[in-house]
């Protein structure tokens, strides 16, 4: 049994990271609406119950990596 602590980035499976984001975007991209587009757009409003905001945070997570 491996110690999860000293998990590193490249240890793991390329295919199974691009596999789970893929999954992770999908939830997220699935909870969009038409009014969270239109919120966006025209009020310039992403509030935290916007799944838009949610989108931007975890992209900028990925890209920290």
């Amino acid at each position: 049994q491996r110690d999860l602590s000293k998990l590193n980035f490249v240890d793991l499976n390329p295919r199974e990271v691009a596999r789970q984001l893929s999954l992770i975007h999908f939830r997220m991209f699935a909870k969009i609406r038409r009014q969270h587009v239109f919120d966006s757009a025209v009020h310039n409003k992403f509030g935290s119950d916007n799944p838009l905001t949610e989108i931007s945070q975890f992209s900028q997570r990925i890209s920290n990596w």
